[in-house]
């Protein structure tokens, strides 16, 4: 890593009662000017359904101007949401793209009555992905749901499952198939009573035709064409091809190639007329 991104993250706990949204701790780096994205994110996932627990969900996504949050949220008190934020900044996130990683390096402090620290993300890559880990994974889940949903989020499809609790290792189990580049640019839920918050892999209670437009359900992931990462990563998995995996895993989404087709575009104009003056200079 050339430069490193910013290692700081900020911390805060808030607690939801229905539509009160209430923050009983920050760290001192979290900023007061980040309450109303508090009270977005709270209030987005969900009103509580009936009769459904909400042990404890992760979810990841964009938070203000230029940061990512992780967020733990469980039940509390019976009737109230707990939710646990970790804030980085998006330079930091895109550099490691695990929020399932990211969770467990940090696992949220829920009932503690201090004052939140200030954390750092060590100066240290994510380990590798192996095919070993990998072979487990394809071996011990779902397969087809697991290449299929793959796909589908490669090709920037969303997916919405209907399950009455959170599915961490489920969706863990996805992330790690996917190539980095994805992982970058997708935003995960575990669960949550609703779909306000637009995530692009999400479990939900139950699936309103409102949730579901523009989403793919389970089978219709079970179902998705395959093309040619899921083939490719299948066959590097189950051939124990390491080199080919890691190749796999570094490839640029469609977005990347485009924005750097976009810069070798521009910086060729502006060769091109920087050409074109010196000659006429000349």
């Amino acid at each position: 890593m050339a430069s490193l991104p910013p290692l700081e993250l900020a911390q805060a706990i808030v607690d939801r009662l229905g539509p009160e949204i209430v923050i009983r701790l920050r760290s001192s780096n979290c900023r007061e000017a980040w309450d109303r994205e508090f009270e977005r994110i709270a209030l987005g996932f969900g009103d509580r359904t009936a009769n459904v627990a909400c042990p404890e969900a992760l979810l990841a996504l964009p938070f203000a101007a230029d940061q990512v949050a992780i967020v733990h949220v469980r039940d509390h008190d019976g009737s109230s949401l707990r939710f646990h934020f970790r804030l980085m900044h998006e330079q930091l996130y895109r550099h490691l793209g695990d929020p399932f990683a990211i969770a467990q390096r940090f696992p949220p402090q829920w009932d503690t009555k201090t004052p939140l620290e200030v954390v750092y993300w060590p100066e240290e890559p994510l380990p590798p992905r192996t095919v070993e880990q990998l072979q487990r994974i394809t071996q011990q889940g779902d397969g087809p749901l697991l290449y299929g949903a793959t796909q589908a989020l490669v090709d920037h499809s969303r997916i919405a499952l209907q399950r009455p609790e959170p599915q961490p290792k489920l969706l863990s189990d996805i992330w790690q198939l996917l190539p980095d580049s994805t992982r970058r640019e997708r935003w995960p839920a575990t669960f949550a009573f609703c779909n306000e918050l637009a995530f692009d892999l999400v479990v939900l209670p139950s699936l309103s035709p409102e949730a579901m437009e523009g989403y793919l359900t389970e089978e219709q992931t079970l179902d998705y064409p395959e093309s040619r990462y899921e083939r490719a990563l299948q066959v590097a998995i189950e051939s124990g091809d390491q080199h080919e995996l890691e190749r796999l895993l570094a490839r640029r989404s469609s977005s990347e190639t485009l924005r750097l087709a976009i810069q070798i575009l521009v910086l060729f104009v502006l060769v091109s007329v920087g050409v074109r003056l010196l000659s006429l200079l000349g």
